[in-house]
């Protein structure tokens, strides 16, 4: 693009052109580059091509317009938690985001009834109506379809006899997906919503269930995201539960350990208590978001730079979650070819917006501010 843009605006002796002095043909050259370049911008390298954001504890009315926040990021997975979806609503909430999101195949966890009230971490529960039988919280997955390939297949976490077992955690907290990308490589991801730290005993069963059906498929790509409600950094917690936390924060980085997951360290803490606290000192914050990723080319090599997941603050008070992000096998998990089209013509493919010539010589004066600090031999 620079390239194409020297030898259109400035003459041999370096001096710029002014566009008015263009030719027709040399102008629409130039406006034909930029929207050509805007096309070709890789999706994923700004915000990422992993997401995760836990959306609680706001209802599937209230979390729409963060929900839409989340996937304009265009990230080839978006992984949401704790959702809450009236009773019986779940295909009605999955076709409604299909048809926002086009772009998405969407994946909603399925399962009985449950108690909402096991879900809270001891303290109130919101008397929103979503707390009475009426309403389920849920986990939802988005994968690109300019990525994967339609019609994913749902992962069951235990049989039958397990669900006593796993309580709450059987139902609507965690979605396993086998997905095959368009080059035909299979992953594996695990969007979970896990049980309260309070809750170790139960932490424990879910991580042995994952691990033992993970010993199943040996040698699989996987990423599992989402609030694990375990953290490698915590803040602002009282000396009285320091032991608690420390169990289950230990309890997961064994689990990664032990089957030999890589987890992206986060670059701040992902929770924070904002409505608790007289100051800011007092302020409660941990790292219980985390994306974790097994046999992708960044986990066994030392020569790659060591991936580092961005936080973004963009809900409400009551959400005490920042969406997390990061960069994992970008030449895998992203689309960059401006002229891919889906299937059939479906929607859903990203168009570049036109340019308008007026554009180039509104924009022009501030392209020269810019530039002249970089380039000040040629600008005079």
């Amino acid at each position: 693009m620079a390239k194409w843009g020297q030898d259109i605006l400035l003459g041999k002796n370096g001096k710029q052109k002014d566009l008015s002095s263009l030719s027709s043909w040399m102008q629409w050259q130039w406006q034909l580059c930029l929207e050509f370049c805007q096309r070709c911008q890789p999706q994923t390298s700004a915000t990422g091509n992993v997401n995760s954001w836990n959306l609680g504890p706001l209802g599937i009315h209230a979390v729409q317009p963060y929900t839409a926040q989340a996937m304009r990021k265009k990230a080839a997975i978006v992984m949401l938690q704790e959702i809450r979806i009236p009773r019986g609503s779940k295909f009605r909430v999955q076709r409604d985001f299909k048809w926002k999101n086009p772009e998405y195949e969407c994946y909603i966890a399925a399962g009985s009834n449950i108690d909402l009230v096991a879900d809270t971490d001891g303290g109130q529960v919101p008397s929103d109506g979503y707390n009475d039988g009426r309403a389920h919280i849920t986990v939802v997955t988005f994968l690109h379809k300019r990525v994967f390939r339609p019609k994913a297949l749902v992962v069951k976490l235990h049989k039958p006899q397990g669900k006593k077992v796993l309580e709450h955690m059987a139902y609507r907290r965690v979605l396993w997906l086998d997905a095959m990308t368009h080059v035909r490589e299979r992953i594996s991801f695990i969007n979970i919503h896990q049980t309260t730290a309070r809750r170790l005993d139960l932490q424990r069963r879910v991580n042995t269930h994952i691990q033992a059906e993970m010993k199943k498929s040996e040698g699989l790509r996987r990423i599992v995201g989402g609030d694990l409600n375990a953290a490698t950094s915590r803040t602002g917690y009282s000396i009285s539960t320091k032991s608690h936390f420390e169990k289950a924060d230990n309890h997961f980085q064994e689990f990664i350990q032990r089957t030999g997951g890589s987890r992206i360290q986060s670059e701040a803490h992902t929770r924070k208590d904002l409505m608790g606290g007289a100051s800011l000192d007092d302020i409660k914050s941990a790292t219980l978001d985390h994306i974790i990723t097994w046999i992708f080319s960044s986990d066994d090599t030392t020569e790659m730079p060591t991936p580092k997941s961005t936080v973004h603050w963009a809900g409400v008070c009551a959400n005490n979650h920042t969406l997390i992000s990061c960069i994992i096998d970008e030449q895998l998990l992203s689309y960059q070819d401006p002229w891919a089209r889906d299937p059939g013509g479906r929607t859903g493919a990203i168009k570049a917006k036109k340019i308008d010539s007026k554009q180039i010589l509104r924009i022009q004066s501030k392209l020269d501010a810019i530039m002249r600090p970089i380039c000040p031999t040629n600008h005079h």
